[in-house]
């Protein structure tokens, strides 16, 4: 109850029984789930069950059964992206408004003044100012102790939103294309292969010389197990630890913010 009307309340239940011993009526549970428009779904250790699965239609959840450790990572990660909030989930959700935040400057000064440091009172030469009431706080995420408007930086905003912005998957760069490429620069080397990769001068960098994120030379390792990929923006490659942490913690690509 306490969820602002932007919120969504979800519960993802980890089930590993064959059977469940319920204290009341669970269809009246699974009622008043539905009426305070709480998501409930479902991972399913064992097998099916038919009380669970009810509970994930009735609530608008999500219902697996796992096969293997595979495919309980794939529906752990699924949960991981907020769900798409439907006003017509709740009978008494209102239309959704906009969230009002505040992007305070920083400042500094030589002589310590007055501010907050989350809900404790003290005294700081730097801090962010309150665009609304020009409160002083130390710390970003907040909410105003004054005001409470919630302050956030524009950076902090945009990491929290990108999901919605997901990076494109980059493109797998065949072994046998780059045999192919190899060959045909040879000095002397004549080649009658015809690629459409080699569209412009620029797509030459990403024929596996070197890895744009940590500088690894991919041209050095042989074989069809070595992964190179390319970003299908820049066309820049990326050896296989690099796209990981650019797709899943850097969220961007760094040679053309992709």
């Amino acid at each position: 109850k306490a969820v602002p009307q932007y919120g969504t309340k979800e519960v993802v239940l980890v089930y590993g029984s064959l059977t469940s011993s319920d204290p009341g009526d669970i269809h009246e549970t699974a009622r008043r789930l539905k009426e305070e428009g709480i998501r409930v779904s479902v991972i399913n250790l064992l097998a099916e069950i038919y009380i669970c699965k009810r509970l994930a239609e009735v609530t608008g959840g999500d219902h697996e059964v796992m096969l293997d450790l595979a495919s309980l990572r794939q529906h752990f990660a699924a949960h991981v992206t907020p769900p798409p909030t439907l006003a017509k989930a709740k009978k008494t959700a209102e239309k959704q408004t906009l969230v009002r935040m505040g992007f305070p400057r920083r400042v500094e000064t030589s002589v310590p003044s007055f501010g907050f440091s989350g809900d404790t009172e003290n005294l700081s030469e730097a801090g962010y100012i309150c665009p609304k009431c020009s409160i002083k706080t130390s710390d970003l995420p907040s909410t105003c102790m004054v005001c409470s408007l919630p302050l956030v930086s524009s950076p902090q905003l945009a990491r929290s939103y990108h999901h919605l912005f997901p990076v494109p998957l980059y493109e797998p760069i065949a072994y046998e294309t780059l045999k192919r490429k190899e060959k045909a620069r040879r000095p002397g080397a004549v080649s009658t292969v015809i690629d459409d990769d080699d569209d412009d001068e620029e797509d030459g960098a990403g024929l596996g010389l070197s890895c744009e994120g940590c500088l690894v030379d991919l041209s050095a390792l042989r074989g069809p197990d070595v992964v190179r990929l390319r970003c299908p923006s820049c066309k820049q490659t990326y050896c296989g630890d690099c796209d990981i942490f650019i797709h899943d913690d850097l969220h961007n690509c760094p040679t053309c913010d992709a």
